[in-house]
């Protein structure tokens, strides 16, 4: 659990680049994923939790 304001709580941003959304995942920084929809922009920085307890994205 990560406490509301805490900034390890931030895990990418997401930024419109012309008709799609750019994501920056700070697990990947280097990396950029694009997208045609914010739902599905927002829904690849989702954490989930790992078989083995870690979160993964």
């Amino acid at each position: 659990m990560i406490a509301d304001g805490d900034p390890a709580a931030l895990v990418g941003f997401i930024q419109r680049v012309d008709d799609a959304f750019e994501v920056t995942d700070f697990g990947r920084p280097r990396e950029r994923s694009y997208f045609a929809s914010f739902d599905r922009a927002t829904a690849s920085l989702a954490v989930r939790p790992a078989p083995t307890g870690a979160a993964v994205r």
